[in-house]
């Protein structure tokens, strides 16, 4: 029944006229099936009653819209946290403000990204988009070499945990001027 209900709530009812945009006729065609059919467990009729069935359907219908609903977000990254992994792996390099100027970035050449600025280069996921969070997550994982960046930015991903790297990828957005 769950997988129905689903079903029937993911597509809009279609009356004789065409489709309907109208989310409240799926739900009515889905209690009108609800109402309509008999529920049978083990060849046997099951002995809720009506109204206790209709309770329970309209929680897990209700569930299943709630759950349809909530995007796929991950946990927001630490800037905090962020902050100090960036101070101890990134700043001898990208500065201490991600300007680029960090004593050992002031020989690079190419120098380091200018975090300030927050333009980037790379576009690792082709999604047209450069600097996306995926998009530094994969340079800091695998170096910018494998993008066809400098190979002086290493790769991190064997060093950091994904966690760091998204807590890095927060504080290096709080660096933008």
């Amino acid at each position: 029944m769950t997988g129905f209900a689903l079903l029937v709530i993911s597509r809009p009812y279609k009356p004789a006229g065409g489709w309907s945009p109208n989310p409240n006729h799926s739900l009515q065609i889905l209690i009108d099936h609800h109402r309509s059919s008999q529920i049978i467990t083990d060849g046997e009729p099951n002995l809720m009653n009506h109204s206790n069935r209709n309770r329970l359907f309209s929680v897990v219908a209700l569930g299943a819209m709630l759950v349809a609903m909530v995007p796929m977000t991950s946990f927001a990254a630490d800037a905090e946290k962020g902050k100090a992994l960036y101070t101890a792996n990134c700043s001898s390099c990208h500065g201490e403000t991600g300007k680029g100027d960090g004593p050992v970035g002031l020989v690079l050449q190419p120098p380091p990204r200018d975090f300030s600025v927050g333009e980037f280069k790379f576009d690792p996921d082709a999604d047209g988009s450069k600097g996306t969070d995926a998009d530094l997550k994969r340079v800091i994982s695998k170096g910018a070499a494998e993008f066809g960046g400098n190979q002086m930015m290493a790769p991190w991903g064997t060093i950091l945990s994904d966690a760091d790297i998204d807590d890095i990828i927060a504080y290096i957005r709080t660096l933008k001027s």
